[in-house]
């Protein structure tokens, strides 16, 4: 047992240690140290040894697994052997059963063989009799008189000669007559087509007293018609002539103070109906009543944050209006042509390259105002392909679908006045919607007729697609709605303008249809369907 040192130092102070006990205590030392160090080595191997124990027991449950799947893999090769020896067992039973099925049809064919070996034996003897028979008898001809012979031959050619002469005679007489069998018949035809045509005839009759019926009514209710058209005209202008006296319109020109100028005013109201100007009225005071921060905080150069967002400190607060957000998202998405490449980058290089300095104040002020106006449909839209919640490619497959939409009813309209009739817009939809039905297309149409102002038979097509401007937004309902019926049987997608670059995804505010509200969630699905069927 080794001593203690403070035990060592007073024995050794002392000087009552002899130089035995001297060494006896440096070697007890030297032999604990030695096994303390080995103690401490031999544990470090066991920790080293650990994982190993556990690599060792997870290969032997492994081997033992695979030993388990190599059994389960003979027990199933050799029960499809013994599966196959039972088959072929069975092939076997069948063959012996046919073997012995032909065995049986041999036995019967030799008895037959034998049967007809002996009619053989027998047609030939009498074969060899009647030979004989017919020498005999040639023989007893030429024994007869030549005489009897020759008047015999006489008598048979004037018979023959007589019955010539009687049946030219019948051929004569009757060779145009047709069998009794044949006219009965054709004599019931022709009773059963008379009666036929007497009962067309009758029907006739009865259709066409029908028809004049029906084509005097007809006259009748037309003039109808025009009567009540021109009393539901004249009653219309006298509404209006009524609604104008009656009904006392606001001075829109006091708005200027609060929406900020008269150029202003006249801008967001020239054109719109009162419920219009007075739903802009709201937005804008809803926009201007909203508490807005004078600086933003920069959120830094972190992994989390965007990249069009890596800025620090204070950023002013630019305040922008709704027109400047979808001036600046148009020309966002007309420069970026790129479909494949990062939208966050490119917005970043797009605010560096417009702004420089100031890209940070943009870039907030921006996100700021997009928050503000995710009403507006075609800012939401933007705003989720930002966040990456929809993919971009849903904004490119609108374009490229209305493209093609577009591309088709020009190539229909080969006299390019703008203008299709209503059989040429039917076949352009059915050119540019193969799948759909005919119901479907005469939906379409009728759509589209409702969307005109004046119906001479004829579609202005180019009119489903352009805005005469941002603040005059004509037949939005009616639009929307024509967009459902387009695109709700198959799909659905954002309708953008050609002539302005206005989208009705403004107006889907005032569309209360459940297909075109729900666009977010069913468009992207809906342009994979396209490019699957080959719809493009």
């Amino acid at each position: 047992m080794p001593l203690k040192h403070t035990s060592h130092c007073c024995l050794l102070s002392k000087g009552n240690m002899t130089p035995l006990y001297v060494c006896i205590f440096f070697l007890l030392s030297f032999f604990y140290h030695s096994d303390a160090i080995g103690a401490a080595y031999l544990q470090e191997q066991i920790r080293e040894l650990e994982p190993l124990r556990a690599q060792l027991v997870l290969l032997s449950e492994q081997c033992e697994q695979r030993i388990l799947g190599l059994r389960e893999l003979e027990r199933a090769e050799i029960r499809a052997v013994k599966q196959e020896q039972q088959h072929l067992l069975q092939v076997i039973e069948s063959m012996k059963e046919q073997q012995r099925g032909l065995q049986t049809q041999v036995c019967h064919l030799k008895e037959e063989l034998a049967a007809q070996y002996l009619l053989y034996r027998e047609e030939r003897d009498a074969r060899k009799l009647l030979i004989a028979s017919i020498s005999n008898m040639s023989y007893m001809l030429k024994d007869d008189d030549p005489v009897k012979e020759k008047l015999a031959l006489k008598v048979c050619r004037e018979d023959l000669s007589r019955a010539q002469v009687e049946l030219n005679r019948l051929h004569a007489e009757y060779g145009d007559v047709v069998p009794r069998r044949d006219w009965e018949n054709l004599d019931c035809m022709y009773q059963e087509n008379l009666l036929k045509c007497l009962i067309s005839l009758l029907q006739l009759q009865t259709l066409q007293s029908d028809f004049d019926q029906m084509k005097s009514e007809y006259d009748t209710l037309l003039g109808v018609h025009r009567e009540v058209s021109m009393q539901r005209d004249s009653l219309q202008s006298e509404l209006e002539v009524f609604q104008e006296a009656s009904t006392p319109r606001p001075h829109w020109e006091q708005c200027a103070d609060v929406i900020g100028s008269r150029e202003r005013c006249s801008q967001l109201l020239d054109g719109q109906s009162s419920q219009k100007r007075l739903e802009i009225l709201l937005e804008e005071l809803s926009s201007i009543s909203l508490e807005q921060k004078e600086f933003f905080t920069g959120l830094g150069r972190s992994s989390d944050v965007p990249i069009y967002l890596h800025y620090e400190g204070q950023l002013r607060n630019l305040r922008l209006k709704k027109n400047d957000v979808l001036r600046i998202i148009k020309d966002i998405w007309k420069g970026k042509l790129d479909a494949s490449s990062d939208l966050k980058e490119f917005l970043h290089k797009y605010l560096e390259r417009q702004h420089g300095d100031q890209a940070g104040e943009w870039a907030y002020s921006l996100l700021d105002a997009i928050k503000r106006y995710l009403k507006d449909d075609f800012i939401g839209l933007f705003y989720d392909i930002l966040t990456g919640k929809v993919d971009e490619s849903l904004y490119h497959g609108q374009t490229l679908l209305l493209s093609h939409l577009l591309k088709v009813f020009i190539q229909t309209d080969s006299a390019e006045t703008g203008l299709l009739t209503l059989s040429e817009f039917s076949e352009a939809l059915r050119m540019a919607f193969p799948l759909k039905g005919e119901q479907d297309i005469e939906e379409l149409v009728v759509a589209a007729q409702s969307n005109q102002e004046t119906s001479k038979g004829s579609i202005a097509y180019q009119r489903l697609y352009t805005e005469v401007s941002s603040k005059t937004l004509h037949n939005h309902s009616t639009k929307c709605t024509y967009m459902e019926n387009v695109f709700s049987m198959n799909f659905a997608f954002t309708w953008l303008t050609v002539a302005s670059g206005v989208t009705l995804l403004h107006c889907f505010s005032h569309c209360k249809s459940p297909n075109i509200c729900r666009y977010k969630g069913g468009l992207y699905h809906a342009y994979k369907i396209c490019i699957l069927y080959d719809l493009f």
